[in-house]
């Protein structure tokens, strides 16, 4: 069965491309986990995760990559790090700054989650910066990013 068109390729210079600017932006991230990142980002692997949002997008952009990574910089996480939470959590780069900036408000405003406990959390368990339902118990599958997980 031939690849999808657009279909994530180390030899497509646009996924290359981006790859290599994931690695200048990042560049203690292993170079085998860019293509992993990137094309969990743009919505080609993790499909559970992505069900109902992005799925197959073209690569991200530099620019797009490099505001989340700005992003989480904000809040006292350093670029080796971003690097570890990238390769725990590489949907990462697919994710809205609004959300991520949403899901950090939240943490702090419910849970009193900020300074060193919110790094340490990003640095833990960087998937609450995607999550994007609370089931409050009443589930709703869509377990993979709901706030009953935090």
């Amino acid at each position: 069965e031939a690849p999808k068109p657009g279909a994530p390729d180390a030899e497509d210079p646009d996924w290359a491309a981006s790859c290599d600017a994931l690695l200048e932006i990042l560049p203690t991230l292993p170079a085998e986990k860019a293509l992993v990142a990137v094309t969990a980002a743009a919505g080609w692997s993790h499909k559970a995760y992505w069900r109902g949002t992005v799925s197959e997008l073209p690569p991200p952009s530099s620019e797009k990559m490099l505001a989340v990574v700005e992003l989480l910089e904000e809040f006292e996480v350093g670029r080796e790090e971003i690097a570890v939470v990238v390769g725990k959590f590489p949907q990462v780069l697919g994710l809205r700054p609004g959300m991520i900036r949403a899901n950090v408000e939240k943490m702090d405003r419910q849970w009193g989650v900020k300074g060193m406990r919110l790094r340490n959390t990003l640095k833990e368990q960087p998937e609450v910066l995607g999550f994007k339902v609370d089931c409050e118990g009443d589930c709703i599958s869509e377990c993979t990013r709901c706030w009953a997980r935090y």
